[in-house]
């Protein structure tokens, strides 16, 4: 779950003018273009600080909790700098005016008490620098702290104001609740909620341990993710984000699923496989990488002869060295399904010389190795 003040570009736009231009025009008026530059400074640096302390908040008390923290983001734009504090990965971006945090429950033992913590140590934390900063300013000039207090307790209220609107928060084109509106949905949350939740959080867990082991989307990042997901949880996260896509007709979700179904090799989920990669062609149906997808999904599910044309084309057409060697293996699949074995050496070969040296679907290579391969009509 992604706990933050995180905004898009328009409402960050409308907390900094909105403070700043508000507290200029009911307190100074403006008198001191010095004191003007100064105090507003002083706003800016106290927003930031608020961002680093809000996440903070949120990804320490986590923490304590025995949830995972997978990683916090300061600001908005172009990443500025990144770093890692155990697992977690810390990015600072260059516009820090608002922040998430990315966090996981392990298990769904206490698992609403936990979330509601971590949620709520956020608005927490902006009290109590509230507080810090009125203290801190008790002996300044009177202009300065009633400009500094007014801009303050302006920009709370526009952040609260969007806190508690009915659209979600935007980062890097996903959607996020802010605190108050998850503050007010955790206590509804269904097992099941909670359940999925949990596949949630193991899933980011693999995906952030294969993402440190091998290139993040590249063979061995696969290779790692089988291996360290659970298959439960992996099977409802993708699924879930399959249907998501499917229903705002876009393609990723569901190639992600495929992709995911098609290394992992279990043949239970084939026939699902094939149904979504149908769905696939439907979305894109001029992708190469696309149609190889759905080309090794006609062949695993046993419609051999309409898979084996597909793969054929792709790796024919195809400018992709990967899709090439993913058709490739699929295609020595088939032949050895079908009892052609010098064919089903011939792909192999291909297979590996696009591959870099292996075959990209590693159960095949597997099988096809020790000669575990089921026979195939067609």
């Amino acid at each position: 779950m992604d706990k933050g003040n995180e905004s898009g570009w328009g409402e960050v736009i409308v907390h900094l003018v909105v403070s700043i231009g508000w507290a200029l025009m009911l307190v100074l008026r403006p008198t001191d273009p010095g004191l003007v530059v100064l105090v507003a400074a002083g706003v800016l640096a106290a927003m930031i600080v608020r961002v680093i302390l809000h996440e903070s908040g949120h990804a320490l008390v986590a923490w304590a909790l025995g949830m995972e923290v997978f990683g916090v983001t300061l600001g908005k734009g172009r990443i500025w700098r990144t770093w890692r504090l155990g697992s977690c990965l810390v990015e600072c971006k260059v516009f820090p005016f608002c922040g998430l945090a990315s966090l996981g429950l392990p298990d769904a033992r206490r698992g609403r008490f936990k979330l509601f913590l971590s949620t709520l140590a956020g608005p927490l934390v902006d009290f109590c620098w509230a507080g810090a900063c009125f203290f801190l300013l008790m002996g300044t000039s009177s202009q300065f702290g009633e400009f500094f207090f007014t801009a303050l307790l302006i920009e709370a209220v526009v952040d609260f104001y969007y806190s508690l609107r009915t659209g979600d928060f935007t980062m890097d084109g996903e959607s996020y609740q802010p605190d108050f509106r998850q503050l007010l949905a955790i206590p509804k949350l269904t097992n099941e909620d909670l359940e999925f939740f949990v596949a949630w959080s193991q899933f980011q867990s693999a995906f952030a341990k294969a993402t440190e082991r091998g290139a993040s989307g590249g063979g061995r990042f696969w290779e790692h993710f089988v291996e360290s997901c659970p298959l439960e949880s992996a099977i409802k996260v993708y699924r879930r984000g399959a249907e998501v896509s499917a229903e705002s007709g876009e393609a990723d979700g569901i190639d992600a699923f495929c992709t995911y179904l098609l290394l992992r090799g279990d043949e239970e989920f084939f026939a699902e496989g094939e149904e979504w990669s149908r769905k696939l062609m439907e979305l894109v149906p001029d992708s190469w990488t696309l149609k190889g997808t759905r080309g090794s999904f006609l062949v695993l599910a046993g419609q051999i002869k309409e898979g084996i044309a597909m793969l054929a084309e792709v790796v024919e057409h195809s400018e992709s060295a990967n899709d090439r060697a993913i058709s490739a293996t699929l295609l020595a699949w088939a032949s050895a399904g079908r009892g052609n074995v010098n064919e089903a050496g011939f792909w192999m070969a291909k297979a590996r010389e696009w591959g870099g040296g292996k075959l990209p679907v590693p159960w095949i290579e597997d099988r096809l190795v020790t000669g575990k391969v089921n026979n195939q009509a067609g």
